[in-house]
């Protein structure tokens, strides 16, 4: 029946999103379609499992592989990547820099486009 093709569906469409698009619907709190930087910055902090502020190396990886967010192997490396400040931690420091990197036209707000280009250019 159609309601039944309606539900199979949107369950396929869902199982075809990535990662990028559940934590973007998840972190853009007020559902307006623009990750501010704290919504940005409470998206990595999900990740600190001690709740210091800071997420190490160990938080960073085992968070990766436990959200299966894709290529483990490589969460190391992704890592490296999002430690702007070469600190050997991720913080509010290193997530300003990364949020105007995903901020492509520098208004502010990182659209779900914006988000998605730059998860995809930095973790596919």
């Amino acid at each position: 029946n159609m309601k039944s093709l309606i539900v199979a569906a949107a369950f396929l469409a869902l199982a075809w999103c990535g990662p990028e698009d559940h934590l973007f619907q998840r972190y853009d709190a007020d559902d307006d379609g623009c990750m501010t930087l704290t919504e940005y910055t409470n998206m990595w902090l999900h990740f600190d499992t001690d709740g210091d502020g800071s997420l190490t190396k160990l938080e960073f990886d085992t968070a990766w592989k436990d959200n299966d967010y894709g290529d483990e192997d490589k969460a190391p490396f992704f890592f490296l990547e999002l430690d702007r400040v070469a600190d050997g931690v991720l913080n509010a420091a290193d997530f300003a820099i990364d949020d105007k990197y995903f901020d492509e036209n520098g208004d502010g707000c990182v659209t779900r486009q914006e988000f998605k280009y730059n998860w995809d250019a930095l973790f596919d």
